[in-house]
This record gives C-alpha cells, sequence and structure tokens, in this order.
C-alpha cells in the first residue's frame, strides 16, 4: 500500500459517513409532521420566488441559480424560523460553515442586489 492510501481512505469513509448521517437526518425531517412556519414552508416559498424544484435545491447541485436559491433558504431559516446554524446545516447535509457562509453571503449580496432584496422581500412577507 503506497504511504498516504491508508489516510486518504479513511478521509473517504468519513465523508461518506456523514453524507449517510445527512441523509438520515434528512429522512426523518421529511417524515415527521410539518408544523406552521416550518422549514419546508421557508423551501417551497423559496422555490416559487426563485423558480427552483424544492428537490434540486436540497441536492447537491452547484449551478449558480440553485446555490442563491440554497444560500437564501438557509439563511430564511435562520432569520424568519430561528433556527440554530447547526439545526440548519443537519437539515440541510452541511456543515455549519457553509451555513454561517450562507447567511454573510446573502445579506451582504441583499445590499447592492436589488432584484435578489425584492425576491427575499416577497419571501419573508410569508411568514410575515
Amino acid at each position: 500500500m503506497q504511504p498516504g492510501a491508508l489516510a486518504d481512505l479513511r478521509t473517504q469513509v468519513d465523508l461518506l459517513s456523514r453524507r449517510v448521517r445527512a441523509l438520515e437526518n434528512n429522512t426523518r425531517e421529511l417524515a415527521a409532521p410539518v408544523p406552521a412556519g416550518s422549514i419546508h414552508d421557508v423551501l417551497h416559498a423559496v422555490s416559487n420566488a426563485f423558480g427552483v424544484p424544492v428537490l434540486t435545491i436540497t441536492s447537491g447541485r452547484r449551478d449558480r441559480d440553485v446555490v442563491l436559491a440554497r444560500q437564501v433558504a438557509m439563511a430564511l431559516c435562520i432569520q424568519c424560523l430561528n433556527m440554530s446554524v447547526q439545526r440548519v446545516a443537519r437539515a440541510f447535509g452541511k456543515d455549519h460553515a457553509t451555513v454561517r457562509h450562507a447567511f454573510n453571503s446573502v445579506w451582504a449580496r441583499e445590499a447592492w442586489d436589488a432584484p435578489l432584496r425584492e425576491r427575499i422581500r416577497k419571501v419573508r412577507a410569508v411568514f410575515a
């Protein structure tokens, strides 16, 4: 075996284990009853405002429009639903740093991007 191959294998196993746990968490959340003002409501509102299907928002796709919709959904879960960064991370199968980056990116971009600001305003109106 080449040097470092075992470490690479352990890293891959760790990443796969994390993905499985994230999928299990998502499956449990999808099976649970949906309360008013839930992450599912945010996803549907963002899906309607951005024209990106809910399943695509929660997928791993990294197209620009999908990433923006996902980031907005994460940020709104924190802002409108008062969810913790860790809880949002689990729901989206991401780590807390990714969610924090999404939150900061959306609010920084909202300051100068009027069309985005209007879309977010429409989504927020659903939760007002």
